[in-house]
C-alpha cells in the first residue's frame, strides 16, 4: 500500500513538472501609457502586442504606464530621460503592472526564465538593452478606473485620435465616442 501512494506521488509530481516545462510564456505583452501620474486611468497610448526587449518609446511623456500579459518569469521596466534610457522601475509578472509617478518616456519587457545566463545578465543590467524600438503606438485607451478595465481603439493614426480622446471632457462621452468608432472592451 505505502508503494503505491509513493508511485502515485511521483507521477503526480511528473505530470506537474511537465505541465510547467510544456506550458508556453506570452511572446508579446501589451504597454499602455497615461496621462494621469496617480494612477493607471485616463486617456493614453496602447502598444499591442510588443515584442521582447522592444522599447516602447512614448510619444510624448506618460504620467503613468501600465504592461499587462506577463507571465510568472517576465519582467517590465519603465525609463525616463528619452526612450529606454534611464532605469526608474522595474517589477515581476505574472499580475498586470501599473508603474506611477510621472515623466515616463518609455517602457518594455523581459524575459527572465529562458537561461541562467540571462538571469545573471538581468541582476548586472545587461538585458535591459533594448533589441529594437517601437515609436508608433497601436491605438489609444480610457480607463475610467484602474479596477474597471480599458476601452481600447486600435488606429494607425493614435496620435490624432488620442487629441480627439482628449478634448471630450466627460467619461460617459469619451466612452460613447469610443464604442462609436469600433473600441473593445478590456478588463
Amino acid at each position: 500500500m505505502k508503494n503505491r501512494a509513493t508511485s502515485s506521488a511521483i507521477l503526480l509530481l511528473a505530470m506537474i513538472a511537465m505541465t510547467m516545462i510544456l506550458v508556453p510564456t506570452s511572446q508579446a505583452v501589451d504597454i499602455q501609457g497615461f496621462d494621469s501620474a496617480t494612477a493607471c486611468e485616463g486617456t493614453g497610448f496602447t502598444f499591442a502586442g510588443i515584442g521582447q526587449q522592444l522599447c516602447t518609446v512614448f510619444v510624448t511623456t506618460q504620467g503613468s504606464v501600465q504592461v499587462s500579459g506577463l507571465s510568472l518569469c517576465q519582467t517590465a521596466e519603465t525609463f525616463t530621460g528619452g526612450g529606454c534610457t534611464t532605469l526608474v522601475l522595474s517589477a515581476n509578472g505574472p499580475a498586470v503592472q501599473c508603474f506611477i509617478g510621472g515623466g515616463y518616456t518609455g517602457a518594455l519587457w523581459i524575459n527572465g526564465c529562458r537561461r541562467r545566463r540571462l538571469q545573471e545578465n538581468i541582476a548586472s543590467g545587461a538585458a535591459t538593452k533594448c533589441t529594437g524600438q517601437e515609436m508608433v503606438p497601436t491605438g489609444v485607451h480610457f480607463t475610467e478606473s484602474a479596477s474597471a478595465g480599458s476601452w481600447i481603439l486600435h488606429t494607425p493614426n493614435a496620435t490624432y485620435v488620442l487629441e480627439l480622446l482628449r478634448a471630450i471632457e466627460e467619461a460617459e462621452a469619451k466612452v460613447e465616442w469610443l464604442k462609436a468608432q469600433g473600441a473593445h472592451f478590456v478588463a
